[in-house]
């Protein structure tokens, strides 16, 4: 099993597309300021990158098969 941490902006469900386009923008100018991305590294380890909202996408549901997968064959349940 490899696991690869990662962070993600997330809003509300139906958010308008040009409040969303905002945040994108915002969120990729601060991560193109060396000081910040300076930071997120000292976090961890992690390595700072834009995704597009397609790609953020297919990263969660990729991550969701993995981890399904990895749930079902330990046997692990909600009480």
């Amino acid at each position: 099993l490899e696991v690869t941490p990662w962070l993600g902006v997330f809003g509300p469900a139906g958010l308008p597309g040009p409040v969303l386009e905002r945040l994108r923008k915002e969120t990729n100018r601060l991560l193109a300021e060396a000081d910040f991305r300076d930071k997120v590294r000292n976090l961890g380890g992690l390595e700072p990158y834009a995704t597009t909202p397609e790609e953020f996408a297919a990263l969660i549901q990729a991550e969701h098969a993995k981890y399904a997968q990895v749930v079902k064959a330990s046997g692990a349940r909600i009480d």
